[in-house]
This record gives C-alpha cells, sequence and structure tokens, in this order.
C-alpha cells in the first residue's frame, strides 16, 4: 500500500473513531466519570474504551502486512482522562489482549504493538492524574502518545517510517484535540443541564419548603394581598391568631377589617398630611410602602370574638421583576408571646452561661473561666504594667484518698478544700477548678514573694482543716502541693508561660515531699 491511500485509509479510521467518540459521549455524557469516580466506574471507563480499541483494529490501516497503525492511543489516552490509571490500564490491556488475538501469532511486531499500548496506557494514567489543567492533561498525554508510538513504528519499520510518521503523528494530534474539543464541549453542556435541573429543582422545593412554611407557621400570621390590597393568602397562624377562616378572608378587599379603628384614624391622619391628600383604604400601608418598601410596628387586631391583641406587625412591598409592587405580605406576631419567649431565651442563657463557666461539683469557677479570665488579666496586666500572679494546686495523694474512702467522699473532700479555698482568697483574687484534684488561683496585683505568702497561708489553712487521710503519704491529713509564678519572671512572655511555669513548680514541690509551696524558680521549697 503506498503512502497516499495509507493516509487515506488512516483519515478514514480518525473519522470512524471520532465518530464512535460522538457516539460515547452523547450516550454518556450524563454518567459521573471523573478521575475522582468509584472504582467500579473507572472499571466501566476502561472497559469500554479498551473495547472501542478493538473496534478500531479492526478498521486498521496495514503498513506492512505485520505492523498496522490505529488511533487506539487517543482511545486509552480518553480512558485516562475519564478515570485515571485504572482505567487506562484496563483500557489498555484489553487492547493488548485483542491485539494478541488479532495477530494470531506472537511475533516482533506484536510484541512490540502490545508493549507500546501498555507504555501509552500506564503513563497517560499519571499524567491524566497527577496533572493539572484540562489542555495539559490532554497535550501531554498526546505528545506523549505520539513518541512512543512513533518510536515503535521506527523500530519496525525503520526508514519506511520517514514517510508515514510526520503525518500520522499530526493526525493523532489533530484527532486527539478534537477529541479534547469534543469533551469539553460536552462536559460544559452537561455542567450547564445539570445545573439548570438543579435550579429547577430547588425553585420546586424551595415553593414547597415555603408553602409548608407559611402553613405550618402557626405562631405567626402571615396575610399576602395582591397591589390592590386583596388578600390572596391567609395562612394557619392567622386563622389560630385572629379566629377567622382563611375562606372567610381570601378575596376580600383590605385586611383592615380586623385593624384597629383608633390605630388606624391616626395612620391615616399623619399619611394623609405626608401624601398632601386624604388617604382611605389599603392606600394607608401603601403610601407607607412607597417610601421605605417596609413597615414595622407595634399594632391592636380585633378578633372575630370582639377581642384586641397586641402585635408586632411588618408589612412589606412584594415587587415584581420591572420593579413595580405586584403585592403586600403582612407578617404579624403575638407581642405577649414573643415577650415570654424572649424571657424564658434569657433565662435558659443564663443558665447556659452558669453551667458553661461553674464547676458542677464544687461551684466555682471551672477550666473555661478560668482560661477567659487568664486572658483577660493577663492583658491588663500587660496593657498597665501591673504585676499578675499564679497558684497551681494539688490534692497530695488524692487517687489514695478515692481509693481508702470511696468517690463520694473524694467528692466531698473537693467541695471542702473549695469552700477553705474560697475563704481564704480576697476579693481580687480568682480562683477555679482547673481540672480533676487541681486548683488554679490568678492574683491580679500581686508579686512572686506575696503570691508564696497567700498560697503558703492557703496551704496551712486547708492543713488546719484536718481532713483525715490515714493513706497520705504526706501526711495523716488532706494536704495540698502549691506552685507559684509571677509574670514579670525571666521567660515569662505569655500567658501560656505562665501556666507552665506555675505547673512546672508545683511538679517540684509534689517532687520534694508534697504539703509544700514552690515558687517557680526559687532554690528551696517552703512547708
Amino acid at each position: 500500500m503506498n503512502s497516499t491511500s495509507m493516509m487515506i485509509n488512516l483519515v478514514a479510521n480518525l473519522s470512524l473513531m471520532l465518530a464512535v467518540s460522538f457516539l460515547f459521549s452523547l450516550i454518556y455524557k450524563s454518567k459521573p466519570f471523573g478521575i475522582h469516580s468509584d472504582i467500579k466506574t473507572k472499571m466501566i471507563v476502561g472497559v469500554i474504551y479498551g473495547s472501542f480499541g478493538i473496534l478500531l483494529m479492526l478498521f486498521s490501516v496495514n503498513a506492512t502486512p505485520t505492523v498496522i497503525l490505529d488511533f487506539r492511543q487517543i482511545v486509552i489516552i480518553s480512558a485516562a482522562f475519564f478515570g485515571g490509571i485504572p482505567s487506562a490500564l484496563i483500557s489498555s490491556l484489553i487492547i493488548v489482549i485483542g491485539r494478541g488475538i488479532f495477530s494470531g501469532t506472537l511475533n516482533s511486531s506484536s510484541i512490540i504493538a502490545m508493549t507500546s499500548a501498555l507504555t501509552v496506557g500506564i503513563g497517560c494514567g499519571f499524567i491524566c492524574t497527577y496533572t493539572r489543567g484540562y489542555w495539559r492533561k490532554w497535550i501531554y498525554s498526546l505528545v506523549f502518545s505520539i513518541i512512543v508510538v512513533s518510536t515503535c513504528t521506527y523500530i519496525l519499520l525503520g526508514d519506511e517510517g520517514h514517510a508515514i510518521l510526520p503525518l500520522f503523528g499530526v493526525l493523532v494530534m489533530v484527532g486527539g484535540l478534537f477529541k479534547a474539543f469534543l469533551v469539553r464541549y460536552f462536559m460544559s453542556t452537561n455542567k450547564q443541564e445539570t445545573e439548570l435541573r438543579a435550579n429547577e429543582e430547588r425553585y420546586r422545593l424551595l415553593h414547597s419548603h415555603l408553602e409548608a412554611i407559611l402553613q405550618s407557621a402557626t405562631g405567626v400570621a402571615i396575610i399576602a394581598t395582591d397591589h390592590k390590597g386583596r388578600i390572596s393568602l391567609f395562612n394557619k397562624g392567622a386563622e389560630v391568631l385572629l379566629g377567622y377562616t382563611e375562606q372567610q378572608m381570601v378575596g376580600r378587599s383590605t385586611s383592615m377589617l380586623f385593624d384597629h379603628v383608633i390605630e388606624i384614624s391616626e395612620l391615616t391622619r399623619s399619611q394623609s398630611e405626608s401624601a398632601a391628600y386624604q388617604l382611605s383604604g389599603s392606600e394607608i400601608f401603601l403610601n407607607v410602602l412607597h417610601t421605605s418598601n417596609s413597615y414595622e410596628s407595634e399594632w391592636t387586631y380585633r378578633k372575630s370574638d370582639g377581642n384586641v391583641i397586641t402585635v408586632n406587625l411588618i408589612v412589606t412591598s412584594i415587587t415584581d421583576s420591572s420593579g413595580q409592587a405586584a403585592g403586600y405580605l403582612g407578617v404579624a406576631t403575638d407581642i405577649t408571646e414573643r415577650k415570654e419567649a424572649e424571657a424564658k431565651m434569657r433565662e435558659a442563657n443564663a443558665m447556659l452561661q452558669k453551667l458553661s463557666t461553674i464547676d458542677g461539683l464544687t461551684d466555682i469557677p471551672n477550666r473555661r473561666s478560668f482560661d477567659q479570665d487568664m486572658i483577660k488579666l493577663w492583658e491588663q496586666s500587660s496593657k498597665h504594667d501591673v504585676e499578675l500572679s499564679l497558684i497551681m494546686l494539688d490534692i497530695d495523694c488524692f487517687k489514695q484518698y478515692n481509693d481508702t474512702y470511696g468517690h463520694q467522699s473524694g467528692d466531698d473532700c473537693l467541695k471542702k478544700v473549695a469552700r477553705e479555698l474560697q475563704s481564704t482568697l480576697a476579693n481580687d483574687d480568682v480562683l477555679a477548678r482547673y481540672g480533676g484534684e487541681e486548683f488554679a488561683i490568678l492574683l491580679p496585683g500581686s508579686d512572686l514573694e506575696q503570691a508564696r505568702i497567700t498560697a503558703e497561708r492557703v496551704r496551712s489553712q486547708i492543713e488546719e482543716t484536718a481532713i483525715p487521710h490515714e493513706s497520705s503519704k504526706a501526711g495523716r491529713v488532706v494536704s495540698i502541693s502549691a506552685g507559684v509564678a509571677s509574670r514579670r519572671q525571666q521567660g515569662i512572655a505569655a500567658s501560656s508561660d505562665l501556666v507552665r511555669l506555675a505547673d512546672k513548680a508545683l511538679y517540684e514541690a509534689k517532687t520534694e515531699g508534697r504539703n509544700r509551696v514552690k515558687a517557680a524558680g526559687a532554690a528551696c521549697a517552703i512547708k
């Protein structure tokens, strides 16, 4: 076969490949193919494109009796683009098997062709998986496949390949780019269709949700009117609040059938003065909304049984796409119920605030409260350059206390220690349960020596309380160990440094025998 006929057949082969690709894209354009698809989907992609590659081999062009040329590499690139390495490997393996079956025997030509397909599959799989950018994936893959196929073809044909390889490479590049444009087109079209369907679905859901909300809001009266003031919506909340039914109210000319006469007269007077002519009916609210598009006020409604209630009324304009008023929406809530709810909310917030900052067992501030106070006091002491010290203290051998007397007695011990600490400290001192049997005391205005004296006073007070502790290694009564640090000490640049040094001093006090106070940086402890 001469080179001209061969090129004509290659163009026909390329046309077949693009036609089938177009059909595939058309059929499967809505499928969730992609690099991040699940492994099952990637296997499907690999099988589909592998089968497509075998189909191309049936219409391939014979360069020699043993060498055939087609565009299966574009098929493998497509599989790599849609499914990454797994899809590329599966498609290339199927093509390799098909090439072996197609040749009937294993010879140098079929082995090189199969090696070429596997190389293209592995290389393009990695390129499409790890390369960013749509066109980079395609161009890098096409260049790589052209190099691989040209090299293999040159090995098989030698100098005979010079006549067809350049044009073959151009056809592969053009065909691959056309395929990329085709895929891009369908991806864009599919995205637009998906977004359109999603928007339609969101609109339907929004409409149904809005309707459900309007009708289920039994504690809120929602009344809508058209631009002339005729009622078009009277929800369940309005029925409950006012005692009228929806059938009674829809179509009536104005919602002011249940408005208070005196308030309507007052609003009519004020609005008529601003409008420079006498207003009536729904014109009152329309004039208000003409300038602000919204009106909110406490209002009095008359119920169907003659009783009156005070509500918070909000009236809003509903405009069309041209900005013209298409109707009006009024929302009314019983102020009494709202105030009760607000009072309950304030009470609940206060309770939550207390629960979040007060330790439930000892009824003193907890770790969260301590952290907040530490930040506040640290900022104040830094801003005004005043002293701030910290005492970290721990009940000695508290685990043994629990083991000896039980956890209930352990809880009672913690409560007693907390009470004694509170009674010993000054009003400005901040006490908190830091965690477990550990407590923390912030001493604003106290330097290291003053804090050490306070800590010793606290230690002595706990020891004098004489809570029995037979299993303690520090004595026969409950005792504490304490570590003290101050803001102006060397190495303290942040509040976390203050905690760290005080905690370190506490650890040293415990390792030196417990029931003692250790100041950070001090050579000895005080007992």
